[in-house]
């Protein structure tokens, strides 16, 4: 069985691997999402300026 401080020691290093792929993953998907939400932004203010008739 491993002793006791390398035992904590890889839990520790498990632990922080873990943290840092869900901080990854997320801001990973935040991007994609901003992304995502300024092209749709785009079209829709595409769309809005030759409409015909124009709204305004």
């Amino acid at each position: 069985m491993l002793s006791a401080p390398v035992a904590t020691l890889v839990v520790g290093l498990v632990g922080i691997a873990g943290v840092l792929a869900t901080l990854g993953q997320r801001s990973w998907s935040e991007a994609k999402d901003r992304a995502h939400r300024t092209r749709h932004d785009e079209r829709t203010e595409w769309w809005r300026r030759y409409q015909w008739p124009p709204s305004r």
